[in-house]
């Protein structure tokens, strides 16, 4: 019996997307990330929230978002995959999102 290794060079992909975020609420903004320089100049930047459950979000459509949500409900994600509860258990508080700093900005 013999092993045959086997070699595997993979062609150089031809396309180099610059990452970069929008926000999902919006789907306008995109958001500040630190290492994302701006991709589309005409575009609003705003800063990233992260939520508990992992998603990030604009600061301004956030705000928005929770004063929407009446008193008598609990915060959930915004997001439609998603809606995990941002509230602790026990006493129904609601956590607080992250900022995420943009690049060259202190916040």
């Amino acid at each position: 019996m013999s092993l045959e290794h086997t070699h595997f060079s993979p062609s150089p992909p031809t396309f180099h997307p610059t990452p970069y975020a929008l926000c999902p609420l919006c789907t306008i903004s995109e958001l500040s990330l630190a290492g994302l320089p701006p991709v589309d100049p005409s575009r609003a930047r705003e800063p990233a929230l992260l939520l508990p459950c992992g998603h990030l979000v604009g600061a301004k459509c956030w705000t928005l978002y929770s004063l929407q949500v009446p008193d008598s409900e609990p915060v959930c994600c915004p997001l439609a995959g998603c809606r995990t509860p941002l509230t602790f258990p026990v006493c129904g508080c609601a956590f607080e999102p992250h900022p995420l700093r943009g690049k060259g900005r202190r916040q």
